[in-house]
């Protein structure tokens, strides 16, 4: 399992290739490396975009946006992660409850159902 050190924004933090992210020499400059999303990574991939963002609202560092990601077509920055209803309607926390799934055990039912996010 290849670990690697990433850090951002003055956050630091470990990812595993096991987690979806493989880190890479750069061919470019000498002590950088590349962080790349392998199959499982992709999966992941809203999630580091929420993190990302999340930072830079509320981590800012009072000169402006230290990353920024634009769709490469338009150029123009994308929106934010949503959580969205079945149909496509995007939700709030006041809108979700947490239930137990198929896999849960009947201590997870228990401890799970009821469960509200605010």
């Amino acid at each position: 399992m290849q670990v690697s050190k990433v850090r951002h924004g003055g956050c630091k933090g470990t990812f595993t290739a096991d987690a979806g992210i493989q880190r890479r020499k750069s061919g470019t400059v000498g002590r950088s490396y590349e962080h790349k999303l392998s199959e499982r990574g992709f999966d992941l991939y809203p999630v580091l975009v929420a993190l990302m963002q999340w930072g830079e609202k509320w981590a800012p560092n009072g000169r402006g946006l230290r990353v920024e990601l634009v769709e490469k077509a338009s150029g123009e920055p994308i929106r934010g992660s949503v959580v969205v209803s079945k149909d496509g309607r995007p939700l709030t926390p006041w809108d979700v409850r947490v239930v137990a799934g198929p896999g849960a055990d009947e201590k997870s039912t228990g401890s799970i159902n009821g469960v509200v996010l605010l």
